[in-house]
């Protein structure tokens, strides 16, 4: 192939491949661009995956809780129950106590009523005749007192008795407002689950497009990259041939402008040989056999 031909291949093939080049370095940027994507995803979906497992975590030592709080409550609930029993089983005493002697009042409040009365004696000033007054109903106050000493005990114990009925619904109470905060503490955590499950979900869909995206430009990316590599094998094969076309050219031309030089040489001897006069081109021919 001569020269221009193949200088004109030469430069088609460098339009080529700088073509190429350039449609690489696109697909290239939107390949990395789903990579950094699909990349990011993945981050948001390990954080989201990690923040579930602590909330499961949370969640169920709340629950696990809540469990106790409740055999807590309930054993207090039951223990209220039995009392309320007891109570109920001890003021029916009471009352068959007090119907049978036609006894009335509170022993506790009775006393009570006398523990006053006496104070107001020993800390107020006041006249003899209210001073006798308050005496004679502290008089009549003892003896209603001494006649409800048969039910002082069962008074007693159903005092005691609802004190405690009192305390274990107390308790009851407590455990039960402790069970909603730790239950609603679980619930919101239930909820992040759910929340972060749904999210996970849909960012898998996008990490697999992404993915997908990826894939598809990179495949591309490498049958350009082939393309390429084989275009510039090429290029370098004809800069090869053209290097050495111009070298033959090079030395079929010196071997002409010598010839031509021996030629003119050999007229400028023949002139000599005649004396015919030399010219400058004679001179100078000749002087180019000699170099």
């Amino acid at each position: 192939m001569e020269l221009p031909e193949l200088l004109k291949e030469f430069n088609e093939k460098k339009s080529e491949v700088a073509s190429l080049r350039t449609t690489l370095n696109k697909i290239n940027s939107v390949k990395e661009k789903f990579y950094k994507e699909k990349r990011e995803v993945s981050g948001t979906i390990s954080e989201n995956i990690k923040r579930i497992k602590q909330l499961r975590n949370e969640r169920d030592k709340l629950t696990a809780e809540v469990k106790k709080l409740k055999e807590k409550r309930k054993k207090h609930t039951e223990s209220a129950k039995e009392k309320i029993s007891e109570v109920k089983d001890v003021n029916k005493q009471r009352k068959e106590i007090q119907q049978k002697y036609n006894i009335t009042g509170d022993p506790t409040q009775i006393q009570k009523q006398i523990d006053a009365i006496e104070m107001k004696i020993e800390t107020e000033p006041m006249k003899f005749e209210k001073e006798q007054k308050l005496m004679k109903e502290i008089k009549q106050l003892k003896k209603k007192l001494e006649k409800t000493s048969k039910i002082s005990d069962v008074w007693t114990k159903s005092h005691e008795i609802s004190k405690e009925i009192t305390e274990e619904k107390k308790k009851s109470d407590e455990l039960h407002r402790q069970v909603q905060k730790q239950a609603e503490e679980s619930q919101k955590r239930h909820e992040e689950i759910i929340s972060l499950s749904n999210e996970v979900k849909d960012l898998k869909k996008k990490e697999e497009e992404s993915l997908k995206g990826y894939i598809k430009e990179k495949e591309e990316y490498d049958k350009i990259k082939k393309e390429l590599e084989e275009a510039l094998k090429v290029l370098n094969e004809m800069s090869r041939k053209i290097d050495e076309a111009k070298g033959i050219r090079k030395k079929e031309k010196k071997a002409w402008k010598e010839k031509e030089v021996e030629k003119m040489a050999l007229s400028v001897e023949e002139k000599l040989k005649k004396g015919e006069k030399l010219t400058t081109k004679d001179l100078l021919a000749f002087q180019a056999k000699g170099e």
